[in-house]
C-alpha cells in the first residue's frame, strides 16, 4: 500500500474523530494526567465524588443521573445565583447531557458573572468544546485562544486548540502548543500520543516511534493509539510488531476498524 493512501486514511480519522474526543477518556495514574486538575472531563468519578458537593453533582452528571443532580442544583439555587462557578457547572452538567442551547445559556450567565480572567477563562474554554460539538470550529478557535489570553498558565484550552489545529493540519502550530504542555509532564500519554501523531503525518516515522515508545502499555492498547502506532512500525519496516499490536486491538472506537483491517491485509501480504 502506498504511504499517501494509508496516510490520507489516517488523517481522515484525525479529521472525523479528534473533535469529539476532547478531551480524551480518563487516565487513572494522576501522576500521567496534565490535565487532571483542570479538567472535570478527565477527572474521575472517584474523584469527583470525594470533593466539594458541587463536584458531587457533576459526578452524578457523569453517571448519567441527571434527574438527581438536578434537584441538587435547585436545592442550592438560592444562596448561588451570583456564584460563576455554580453557573458553569451547571452548564457543564448540561453539556454531558448533550442540550447545547441551555448549556451555552448557564455558561454565558457564568460569563457574565466572573470577576477573575481565570474563571473567565474556564468558562469560555467550555463554551469552546460547545462550539466543537456543534461543528462551528473558527468559533471553537477564537473562544480556546481567549481562554489561553486570560490565563496564559492554562493548560486545557491549550491541548484543545492544538487538538484543533491538528484537525485542520495546521501541524506546526499543533507541534508548538503540545511541545509547551509537554514542558509540564513528559510522560502524559495523551500529549506524547499527539506529538507523535504529527510526527507520523510528517513521515518523520522514527520520531513517531519514539514518543509513542513513551506511552505506558496499557495506554498503547487504545484504538486510536495503537492504530497509528501499528502505522509507524509498518513503514519502518517493523511488520510482525505492528501485526502483533493489530491483534491486540479492542476494536470499542469503530471509526478505527477500517483502517486496523486494511494495515493488518497489507503486512500480511508483505510478510507472504
Amino acid at each position: 500500500m502506498k504511504f499517501n493512501k494509508l496516510l490520507s486514511l489516517i488523517t481522515l480519522l484525525l479529521i472525523t474523530s479528534c473533535a469529539s474526543n476532547i478531551p480524551k477518556p480518563v487516565i487513572e495514574e494522576s501522576s500521567l494526567d496534565s490535565l487532571r486538575a483542570e479538567s472535570l472531563n478527565r477527572m474521575s468519578l472517584q474523584a469527583l465524588e470525594s470533593t466539594n458537593k458541587n463536584h458531587k453533582k457533576l459526578a452524578l452528571c457523569h453517571k448519567k443521573e441527571y434527574n438527581k443532580a438536578s434537584e441538587l442544583f435547585k436545592e442550592s439555587l438560592d444562596k448561588n445565583q451570583k456564584n460563576p462557578h455554580y453557573w458553569n457547572q451547571l452548564g457543564v452538567c448540561y453539556f454531558l447531557k448533550g442540550e447545547y442551547s441551555k448549556s451555552q445559556m448557564y455558561l454565558g450567565i457564568s460569563e457574565g458573572l466572573a470577576k477573575s480572567k481565570k474563571m473567565k477563562a474556564i468558562v469560555l474554554n467550555n463554551q469552546g468544546l460547545i462550539q466543537l460539538k456543534l461543528a462551528n470550529y473558527p468559533e471553537a478557535r477564537e473562544l480556546f485562544s481567549k481562554s489561553t489570553e486570560l490565563n496564559s498558565r492554562a493548560l486545557t484550552p491549550k491541548f484543545n486548540l492544538a487538538m484543533l489545529y491538528s484537525k485542520f493540519g495546521l501541524l506546526g502550530k499543533a507541534h508548538k502548543l503540545l511541545f509547551q504542555l509537554r514542558k509540564e509532564n513528559k510522560i502524559d500519554p495523551d500529549i506524547n500520543y499527539q506529538i507523535a501523531h504529527i510526527y507520523l503525518l510528517n513521515k518523520k516515522f522514527t520520531l513517531a516511534k519514539k514518543y509513542f515508545e513513551m506511552i505506558p502499555d496499557k495506554y498503547l492498547k487504545r484504538d486510536d493509539v495503537l492504530t497509528n502506532y501499528a502505522t509507524t512500525l509498518y513503514y519502518l519496516g517493523d511488520y510482525q510488531k505492528a501485526q502483533k499490536l493489530l491483534g491486540e486491538a479492542p476494536k470499542q472506537m469503530p471509526t478505527y476498524a477500517d483502517a486496523q483491517s486494511n494495515l493488518s491485509d497489507q503486512i500480511s501480504k508483505n510478510l507472504e
